[in-house]
């Protein structure tokens, strides 16, 4: 029981950490992405390209934007799987608890026979 307490006190850090990463690249990425559309906007030369469709498409393909997605992506790679693996440890300090309470109540049952 201790252990698993360890566990998730050591863990915690690290999903504070990437949930905090998780959010800063999502902040870049859309903000790599913004410029990328004002730069699309401002080279578009015909009507088509003038289109919001067009600007978004020419904003996505931007290297920037696409180094940014790739960051993000990682960071919210690392966050979901720091969070399910906190919540696993939580789902097993539960279960020892119901076991260490069950025992308890059968330990008292059969004592007071």
């Amino acid at each position: 029981m201790v252990s698993s307490h360890v566990a998730i006190s050591k863990l915690i850090p690290d999903v504070a950490k990437y949930r905090t990463d998780h959010v800063h690249a999502k902040t870049a990425y859309k903000q790599a992405l913004a410029k990328a559309k004002i730069k699309a906007m401002q080279e578009a030369t015909t009507k088509s390209d003038q289109l919001p469709t067009m600007i978004n498409a020419y904003a996505e393909i931007d290297p920037i934007v696409m180094a940014a997605k790739n960051k993000l992506d990682i960071a919210e790679c690392f966050d979901t799987a720091s969070s399910l693996q906190l919540a696993a440890l939580e789902e097993k300090c539960l279960a020892i608890k119901k076991c260490m309470g069950t025992l308890e109540t059968e330990m008292r049952l059969f004592a007071g026979e």
